[in-house]
């Protein structure tokens, strides 16, 4: 499988960078990451006082505006970090969210082009890249998903094979989860 890619483009500075980043990472972290590194770009070269930076992900751009102190994606608590210095050095940073390949924001289908590049590319990774805690997560599930429905397809010749005639997918959650809130008549 392949790997997923990141991307940031400053059109006043004609500057394009793309990021291979580990296959775990979810598409919503590697738009984290990417707001992430065009924040750092944004710190040390200054291109402008006011910067909107755009994208077409609105779950990262939700994740920012509503952090809180308690929050634990490295990403958005370095995005703050990186949003507070930019701030010291008096560079207003609005974020504005497009719809996906609406042709609305100049360089969106550039930065996706960069971003499926970076994805293809046999490069290493950065340094800094670390796997936030969902990702974490979403890669332990999808490996014990992938596990429990190796063993139910082998079990299923010798044991439960009425039940895997009914049912030949496994369900996500077991039938019973929330039995205590279902009326049940008993007769």
């Amino acid at each position: 499988t392949q790997n997923t890619g990141a991307a940031y483009i400053c059109p006043k500075t004609n500057v394009e960078q793309k990021f291979n980043l580990p296959q775990k990472y979810s598409s919503y972290s590697a738009e984290l990451f990417a707001i992430r590194q065009a924040l750092f770009y944004i710190n040390i070269v200054k291109p402008n006082n006011l910067i909107t930076i755009i994208s077409d992900c609105l779950s990262a751009l939700q994740a920012i505006k509503g952090s809180t102190q308690k929050c634990i994606d490295r990403n958005i608590l370095q995005i703050l970090h990186l949003l507070n210095t930019a701030k010291s050095k008096n560079i207003k940073i609005s974020f504005l969210w497009v719809k996906t390949h609406q042709g609305i924001s100049v360089g969106n289908d550039r930065v996706d082009q960069l971003a499926k590049a970076a994805q293809r590319a046999h490069c290493t990774h950065p340094e800094n890249v670390k796997l936030s805690l969902s990702d974490c997560i979403a890669f332990i599930k999808s490996k014990l998903m992938a596990e429990w429905v190796s063993e139910w397809e082998t079990i299923s010749h010798s044991k439960g094979v009425f039940y895997h005639n009914i049912v030949q997918n496994l369900p996500k959650k077991i039938w019973y989860l929330h039995a205590e809130e279902r009326n049940f008549i008993i007769t």
